[in-house]
């Protein structure tokens, strides 16, 4: 299908996605905030011999309140596989492992593509073919970070994967990859794992006649259903019950919906999301793609009807956990790599459909996908320039953990430190959160004498005021990264933080703002230690 210059264009693709990767996670960035601190603690513990646990995230001693912080709302294959390998057993080294997770879904997302083509009949122009391939790569890259430090990022990897698996297996034999990999995406991420089992019923039934169909899907159900209750069994610590338990409260609290649409929530996470912008593009072109592959690229498609029922229960699906609820979009983030296994596929098979207008109708097409694809790695081009603003003027992991690990030798007390910031120990009893900096809230809760802010979390250009603590270190950054005079963030990315120290004799003080003239001086030092 494609020539050796062509694969030769792809493998260089992947090649510069795989170094915007891997110089994010050796920089550390962007930082686990938001809801990555409830799942991103757990790992660092796990290779640290603490067990599955997370004491930071208020999450986690919501659903457990014994304080123990027992990981127990969530799929945990994740958190248990990464903090065993885990070989820094450091959040830096956390970083690192998330990084080639992210390569390893591009790689094989590409590699998947490439094999699914390999069973195409020949197409006039393969240089298109390559160039979505290409562009595909990029804008890949750049949703596998909307997903840092989320269970999606290893969804996507055990996906990426399948759509490999697929290419290599014969389709009487598909229900062996689809028992296993539905079980290990039930014991990772519960949600993608329902979108995953429908798509992979609606691929059985249209390779398949009805009765081997019906009997391989069986197969598959026993299979996966072995597999889920073998890891429930051998690999999760707590009970299962409370598992369970739990697993449905978070359910019923998370996609809690009224009965209508919200166009400005649509807008606003399907296309200005600042984690992955534009996102609707392609996820539109995936669910489609894959709707396309299951109705029309067989040879021949058989059992129609229930592949389109599949089809609607799809939609269903995304109506329910999506429309109804567009801050859950991660969940069909986690689907692209299988989506874009299917997308040149269904491409191709397109510009076969109509044999008189085929190169007519493959060139547009094509060139449809090329720009929506180009619109949808505006993600990954933002985030590299960031990179270039980290690189002179933010602050590194090592140079904010060595002020970090003085303030630590000074103090015995906890410290409290702004959510993103839990990485900078890998002792949790000593830190708790602070995790909303601009709310009037009584910071001093904890009992700490230093509060530790990051500049990210402030989104301020100096360090605030903070009535009744005294500023006595800041590496804020004062520069606002512009590309052609635009905005593209409002702070540089990295560690720059500020170190506040409660006054004597103040228990709690709320937070406000002083105009700029008013703040501390840029640059104070934070006072030597004593102690060696």
């Amino acid at each position: 299908m494609l020539n050796r210059n062509q694969i030769s264009v792809l493998l260089l693709s992947i090649g510069l996605v795989w170094v915007v990767l891997l110089c994010f996670g050796w920089a550390g960035i962007p930082l686990y905030n938001g809801d990555s601190v409830a799942y991103m603690p757990p790992v660092v513990n796990v290779a640290n011999g603490q067990g599955l646990t997370n004491t930071f995230s208020n999450v986690a001693t919501f659903y457990d309140p014994s304080g123990a912080g027992r990981f127990s709302f969530h799929g945990f294959l994740y958190q248990l596989l990464l903090g065993t390998v885990l070989t820094g057993k450091t959040a830096h080294a956390l970083f690192v492992a998330n990084a080639c997770l992210c390569c390893l879904c591009v790689g094989l997302t590409g590699g998947a593509s490439v094999l699914a083509l390999r069973k195409q009949q020949p197409v006039s122009n393969s240089w298109l073919v390559t160039l979505v391939l290409s562009v595909s790569a990029f804008s890949l890259g750049g949703f596998v970070f909307g997903v840092w430090g989320r269970p999606e990022l290893f969804s996507m990897v055990l996906l990426a994967g399948f759509g490999l698996v697929l290419q290599l297996v014969k389709p009487e034999r598909w229900w062996i990859p689809i028992g296993i990999w539905t079980a290990l995406l039930a014991v990772s991420n519960p949600v993608p794992a329902i979108f995953t089992t429908v798509i992979a019923v609606g691929l059985l039934f249209a390779r398949r006649e009805f009765r081997p169909a019906l009997w391989e899907t069986c197969q598959a159900g026993t299979l996966s259903l072995t597999l889920f209750g073998t890891c429930l069994a051998v690999l999760y610590p707590y009970s299962v019950g409370e598992w369970f338990g739990n697993l449905q409260k978070a359910a019923s609290i998370t996609y809690e919906q009224g009965s209508s649409f919200q166009f400005s929530e649509l807008v606003s996470n399907l296309v200005a999301f600042p984690a992955y912008p534009l996102v609707v593009i392609p996820v539109s072109l995936s669910l489609g793609s894959l709707i396309f592959f299951m109705g029309w690229s067989g040879e021949p498609v058989r059992n129609r009807g229930i592949v389109w029922g599949c089809s609607g229960v799809l939609a269903l699906l995304v109506y329910k956990y999506i429309l109804l609820k567009p801050s859950q979009i991660y969940s069909l983030v986690a689907l692209l790599p299988l989506g874009y296994v299917s997308l040149t596929s269904a491409l191709v098979k397109l510009g076969q459909l109509w044999n008189e207008q085929r190169r007519t109708v493959f060139q547009l097409a094509g060139g449809t996908l090329v720009l929506l694809l180009v619109c949808s790695t505006v993600g990954l081009v933002r985030r590299s320039v960031l990179y270039g603003f980290y690189l002179k003027y933010g602050v590194t992991y090592a140079q904010t953990r060595a002020v970090f690990d003085r303030l630590q030798a000074e103090h015995s007390g906890p410290i409290g430190v702004t959510q993103g910031l839990w990485v900078l120990t890998e002792k949790p009893g000593t830190i708790y959160p602070l995790h909303t900096p601009l709310a009037v809230a009584p910071y001093s809760r904890g009992g700490g004498k230093y509060l530790v802010f990051q500049q990210d979390g402030f989104k301020t250009l100096i360090p605030p005021v903070l009535e009744g603590y005294d500023l006595v270190f800041s590496s804020f950054s004062p520069v606002r990264p512009r590309l052609f005079h635009v905005s593209i963030g409002n702070t540089v990315p990295g560690y720059q933080i500020a170190v506040y120290k409660i006054r004597e004799g103040v228990v709690s003080f709320p937070l406000r703002f002083q105009p700029p003239e008013a703040a501390a001086p840029w640059g104070v030092e934070i006072a030597p230690t004593s102690k060696p």
